[in-house]
């Protein structure tokens, strides 16, 4: 479960037949809200990868919005990068096999307004 708190620039194009198409990109803030950097095994042959909960990501997409006789219809696709490194080192097998763990999210969203 993440929080998510985004920051994005939308720049859309002039409206023909009743279609408008939009680019966006910017930034989001991701806190997981179930993280277990800090959780301790509670049987000591378990090894699991720890996980930090904060994130930094960047994020670009692009969308439609379709304007209906009573509504207006959007469906849009997003990617989201993430900037940080977010695999807590341990000394195990698991964690030293890893060298990087960064986000890569595909979002697609529909809106009715």
């Amino acid at each position: 479960m993440f929080l998510d708190i985004p920051l994005l620039l939308k720049f859309k194009s002039s409206r023909m037949h009743n279609v408008r198409v939009y680019v966006l990109g910017g930034a989001q803030y991701s806190l997981d809200l179930i993280s277990n950097a800090k959780k301790q095994a509670a049987n000591p042959n378990e090894i699991f990868l720890k996980i930090y909960p904060h994130d930094f990501q960047g994020q670009a997409g692009v969308g439609f919005d379709f304007y209906l006789a009573n509504f207006k219809f959007t469906a849009e696709v997003k990617m989201a990068f993430g900037f940080i490194n977010l695999l807590k080192y341990e000394d195990n097998l698991f964690a030293s096999s890893v060298q990087s763990l960064k986000s890569k999210n595909l979002i697609i969203s529909f809106f009715i307004e």
